[in-house]
């Protein structure tokens, strides 16, 4: 008998502190990835330590995973950035479909505009409220590392860059992960700063991973990218030979240790059919 995803313990929550803002109140419903951004259809929510397990069911929702974490009035906010992440996930994607038409190309790299600090903002807000609502139930601690960036997407913090990193590169698979608590460990770095807390968010066609400012990750350094508020143009690089290193959990994790609590980290894929 198959049972159903643990999911399910953060979903039923009615009132309590904003992961953005925090204030206390009624919290409003979040769509990670925005609903906006992604194909309509059903999707099934589980933690990513349950990916593998055929017999958990995920919880259903509609349009990626579902999070009543923060307030109406940041959620609103969100919607506004929402303009933006869509029209360039869908300029992107456009962009996709042409380069794949000329498989022959020279080039295997795509650039679009991009209003950055929107863009940054609205993705940063999606990554804070993809949390566990059991961190509304009481006031969130200021670890500067979230504070920061809470204040970012309130538009309180214009110097975020001094203090993170944004990376981004291209993601060519379908599941959405959604990473709001983890730390990452570069074995192969002997210095102080090997050792990162981060963040993420993944749906086609883009991944971002949010670190600590000065942290280098030897599988990704070879197509990432880094994205800044003040940037105007984004650019992917679609060579075939990377994707083995975009995915699962949040790179290879070849030359680095992750440390995650799997209640932070969440998972929407389309239904996977049963036998029963």
């Amino acid at each position: 008998m198959s049972k159903i995803s643990e999911r399910w313990k953060y979903a039923a929550i009615k009132e309590g502190y904003c992961l953005i803002c925090g204030t206390f109140g009624k919290l409003s419903q979040d769509h990670v990835p925005p609903k906006c951004a992604v194909p309509p259809g059903e999707i099934e929510q589980r933690l990513i330590t349950e990916f593998k397990d055929m017999n958990i069911r995920g919880v259903k929702a509609l349009h990626g995973s579902v999070f009543k974490t923060i307030c109406t009035k940041c959620n609103n906010n969100l919607g506004a950035h929402d303009i933006e992440i869509k029209r360039v996930t869908n300029e992107i994607d456009t962009k996709i479909k042409s380069y794949l038409k000329y498989p022959h190309s020279i080039y295997n790299t795509i650039s679009i505009k991009v209003d950055a600090t929107s863009y940054l903002q609205g993705m940063t807000g999606h990554v804070l409220s993809a949390s566990p609502n059991t961190l509304c139930q009481t006031p969130r601690d200021d670890v500067p590392f979230y504070k920061q960036l809470c204040d970012f997407v309130l538009g309180k913090n214009p110097k975020i860059t001094e203090t993170h990193n944004f990376s981004y590169w291209f993601y060519p698979n379908k599941m959405n992960i959604t990473g709001a608590l983890f730390s990452l460990l570069n074995t192969t770095n002997s210095s102080a700063k090997r050792i990162s807390a981060g963040a993420c968010i993944y749906f086609y066609p883009v991944a971002i991973l949010i670190t600590e400012s000065n942290r280098t990750f030897n599988e990704i350094a070879p197509f990432s990218r880094k994205l800044s508020p003040s940037d105007t143009e984004m650019e992917l690089d679609l060579s075939t030979q990377h994707f083995n290193f975009s995915a699962f959990p949040f790179f290879s994790l070849r030359d680095t240790v992750l440390a995650m609590t799997d209640a932070c980290i969440t998972v929407s894929h389309a239904p996977i059919a049963r036998k029963y």
